[in-house]
């Protein structure tokens, strides 16, 4: 199957359980995450991504949960371009869209469907893929998975954590600046 045969198809899949359906994407969530990945763009389109932000912020409902469990297939796909797009996707809706999302992202499902290509053994040299998963477990777990108000939510994000490091993972070194965004902010009163 060519790549674009198969890019097409990866769209039509249930978010929740992988089945391919007969019909086209017609979420709007949906389309714009495909746009947002797609192989026509040289770059991540930070404004793009932003509108998916605020489209899961206006919306609610299953769409935290859809365009996390979209983003995780499409991190996992084989095309580096694709995977890479994704990530920085997930990244600003991480940044962005607050509690629910990082729900999402904290379900055992999730995390374990984002390291499912992890090979036991870690490679000598990690691929980019790798390098940026470990970059986000490492944020949200110094955040919100550690010191969030919801902390108690997040114990997959610390298992996960502690399961890489045992398994001889390295996670790279955080700068405390670029963690702030992820802090809790208390509001001005």
């Amino acid at each position: 199957m060519s790549y674009n045969n198969h890019y097409n198809h990866s769209h039509n899949l249930d978010s929740y359980n992988g089945r391919r359906h007969a019909h086209r994407v017609t979420s709007p969530l949906l389309i714009k995450i495909q746009k947002a990945c797609s192989l026509s763009l040289r770059e991540p389109d930070l404004s793009l991504n932003l509108q998916i932000a605020d489209l899961i912020n206006e919306t609610q409902g299953s769409y935290p949960r859809d365009a996390c469990m979209t983003l995780v297939k499409l991190i996992n796909c084989r095309d580096i371009h694709t995977s890479l797009f994704a990530i920085a996707l997930l990244d600003v809706i991480v940044k962005n869209c607050g509690y629910p999302v990082h729900l999402q992202i904290s379900r055992k499902e999730f995390l374990n469907e984002l390291v499912k290509r992890f090979p036991d053994q870690p490679p000598i040299r990690y691929s980019n893929v790798i390098k940026l998963i470990l970059t986000a477990i490492e944020e949200w777990y110094q955040t919100f998975a550690k010191h969030g108000d919801y902390k108690k939510d997040m114990g997959y994000i610390r298992d996960m954590h502690r399961l890489l490091k045992f398994k001889g993972y390295s996670f790279p070194r955080i700068d405390s600046k670029d963690l702030a965004v992820l802090r809790p902010h208390k509001q001005l009163k």
